[in-house]
C-alpha cells in the first residue's frame, strides 16, 4: 500500500505547482488561521474506500510480480510506474487546458492577453503531447515485448491504477482560473512547467535490457 500512496503523493506534490487554480495575488493581505474542517461520515467512507482500492491494487502488482525474476521485475515496474508518470502529465495538460479556456471566457476585455496564452498553450501542449505519444508508444511496445506475464493481466493492473487515479483526484477541489492576474501567473509558469513535464516524461524513455527482448513465439497472448 505504502508503494501506492507514495508514488501518487510524490506525482501530486510534482504537479501541484502548475494546476489551473486561481492563486491569491501578492498584494493581497494575508488570511487570518482558519482550523481544519472535521471530515465528515461521508468523507470518511470516501477516505476508506480509496484505502481499500490503494490497498487492493498494491496486492495485485505485488503478486504480479511475485514469481518474476529480477530483470523481469524491473521490467514489469517500469511499464507499470512509467504508465502512472504518463497518466499524472495527461491530468496536467487537461487541468492547464481547462486554465486557459477559463481564463479566455472571464477576461474578454483583455483580448491581447488570451490571444497570447493561447497561443503559448498551443505551443506548450503540442511540445509535451508530442513527447507523451511517443513514451506511451514505448510502453505499448514493453508490453508486446515481455514474454513473463499476459499482456491482458498487465493492462488490467494498469486500469486499475488509472481508476483509484481518478477517483482520488474527484476528492481534490479545483477552483478554476479567472483573475487576470492568475491567469498572467499561469502563462508565466509555462516555461518552467513545460521543461520539467518535458524532463519527467524523458525518465520513462528507458532502454530495455537485451534478455527482454521480443519473442513473439513464447508470449503469452490476449
Amino acid at each position: 500500500m505504502t508503494r501506492i500512496f507514495l508514488i501518487f503523493t510524490a506525482l501530486f506534490l510534482f504537479v501541484a505547482p502548475v494546476m489551473a487554480t486561481d492563486e491569491v495575488a501578492k498584494d493581497e493581505p494575508p488570511q487570518p488561521y482558519e482550523a481544519p474542517v472535521e471530515m465528515t461520515d461521508k468523507g470518511k467512507k470516501k477516505a476508506l474506500q480509496l484505502q481499500e482500492m490503494a490497498i487492493a491494487l498494491d496486492q495485485d502488482v505485488t503478486a504480479a510480480a511475485k514469481d518474476l525474476d529480477k530483470a523481469q521485475a524491473q521490467h514489469f515496474m517500469t511499464i507499470y510506474n512509467n504508465h502512472n508518470i504518463l497518466r499524472t502529465v495527461e491530468t496536467v495538460r487537461e487541468s492547464v487546458s481547462e486554465g486557459v479556456k477559463s481564463c479566455s471566457r472571464n477576461n474578454s476585455d483583455a483580448a491581447d492577453f488570451t490571444s497570447k496564452m493561447q497561443e503559448r498553450f498551443k505551443e506548450w501542449d503540442e511540445k509535451i503531447g508530442s513527447a507523451e505519444s511517443d513514451a506511451n508508444a514505448q510502453i505499448k511496445n514493453m508490453i508486446a515485448a515481455q514474454d513473463y506475464m499476459k499482456r491482458s493481466k498487465i493492462r488490467s493492473i494498469l486500469k486499475q491504477a488509472d481508476v483509484l487515479r481518478s477517483a482520488t483526484n474527484k476528492e481534490f477541489d479545483k477552483v478554476p482560473v479567472e483573475s487576470l492576474a492568475a491567469c498572467k501567473t499561469l502563462l508565466g509558469k509555462m516555461d518552467a512547467t513545460q521543461e520539467r513535464l518535458y524532463d519527467l516524461i524523458g525518465t520513462t524513455l528507458v532502454t530495455l535490457p537485451a534478455a527482454l527482448e521480443p519473442n513473439s513465439e513464447e508470449a503469452p497472448q490476449e
